[in-house]
């Protein structure tokens, strides 16, 4: 079975109504789906390299991605594996 990891930043009731909408279109599309929901603030590099896929959410803030989805990327992935993901996000 396959792992989808979804980093999902949703700080309002708005938000987690779509985190929850997604979640469930996802599960009931896909029964061979493994899908794992975790907050930027949760994730870790080993949840990436776990995943076979990684799905992103995050809200806008001034034509830039969240601060908590920022962080994520800043201080938990590292050059290497964020060259990983893009070059795999690329292909």
């Amino acid at each position: 079975m396959k792992t989808l990891l979804c980093i999902i930043h949703s700080p309002s009731n708005n938000t987690s109504l779509i985190e929850q909408k997604v979640s469930e279109k996802l599960k009931s599309e896909t029964s061979n789906l493994n899908i794992i929901i975790k907050n930027p603030f949760f994730a870790n590099t080993e949840d990436i390299l776990k995943a076979d896929g990684l799905l992103i959410g995050t809200t806008e803030n001034l034509a830039s991605m969240a601060g908590a989805t920022k962080d994520f990327f800043d201080r938990k992935i590292s050059n290497q594996i964020f060259l990983i993901l893009f070059i795999w996000l690329v292909a």
